[in-house]
């Protein structure tokens, strides 16, 4: 990191003695990044970056300074990549955005952004596979989701990805479809009115809003009726978790600036080796 003057532990993201998450911002010049995407990735257009030590955990730095100038959007770059690494990227969009839509502190501005994002993912995850339309449009969706997480975003699913995902050689897309539906019922009491927009937003997928059932119950059931039409995993097992691995992933997740993002606070670590149980 040496055009921030210091070394990448020193800089990045770190838990203070009292608990609080620090997160140093970086300002001094970097070179000017042009973006041409391959895949509907939420990176980059976002002003942080990570980087893997040697022991494999997640070292996140704040650097506006490395935000794209220009994302160009070719329909013939997307056709290069591989179906299941666009589908990873994409499922990883429409699992940021809803999680985002849920943040206390989401504004008008990024709910508008989260929330056309979740609808034009909802609608072409299915289709990327094979249709390039699909691909440029859930890449859409992902510079809406990446602009419209930067006040609101990211939460106990994104700490769970990242801490799951190097541990098997899973992308975070497929790792935080397993455990979303599970850090959704965490939150559920503490979500309040946030809820009935991601039952909208979902809507393209029969996700109406109904007065049968909480708003909370009808949002996890809209997005299990996607993820249950995708030959994605559903459980944590089926990616290589084991239940051995639990207490070192719940350590590594109270350390991850995510978590503190949280609608309902996670108490320790206890609490995530409680999820883990419930995802395994």
């Amino acid at each position: 990191m040496r055009g921030s003057g210091g070394l990448t532990f020193a800089l990045c993201t770190t838990r203070d003695a009292n608990g609080q998450m620090r997160s140093p911002k970086l300002t001094q010049p970097k070179l000017s990044q042009f973006a041409i995407p391959t895949t509907p990735s939420t990176a980059f257009v976002k002003a942080c970056s990570a980087v893997l030590d040697a022991s494999g955990h997640r070292l996140a730095l704040f650097d506006p300074k490395t935000r794209a100038r220009a994302v160009i959007l070719h329909p013939s770059f997307f056709e290069t990549s591989p179906p299941a690494l666009v589908r990873a990227a994409a499922l990883n969009t429409l699992c940021t955005a809803i999680e985002a839509l849920s943040s206390p502190s989401c504004d008008a501005v990024s709910e508008a952004m989260l929330r056309q994002a979740v609808r034009l993912t909802a609608h072409y995850l299915p289709q990327v596979e094979s249709d390039t339309t699909a691909r440029v449009q859930t890449a859409i969706a992902a510079v809406l989701c990446g602009r419209g997480t930067d006040n609101g975003g990211g939460g106990l699913a994104s700490a769970l990805g990242h801490a799951i995902g190097h541990r098997c050689g899973v992308d975070n897309g497929t790792v935080n479809a397993i455990v979303l539906p599970h850090t959704m019922r965490f939150n559920a009491a503490h979500v309040g009115s946030t809820t009935a927009r991601i039952v909208e937003a979902l809507h393209v997928h029969g996700g109406a809003p109904t007065s049968s059932s909480p708003t909370d119950t009808q949002a996890i059931a809209s997005l299990n009726a996607i993820l249950d039409t995708l030959p994605a995993p559903r459980r944590l097992r089926d990616i290589g978790v084991a239940r051995t691995d639990f207490s070192s992933i719940s350590s590594e997740v109270m350390s991850d600036w995510f978590v503190s993002r949280s609608p309902r606070r996670v108490a320790d670590p206890e609490e995530v080796t409680d999820l883990l149980e419930a995802a395994w």
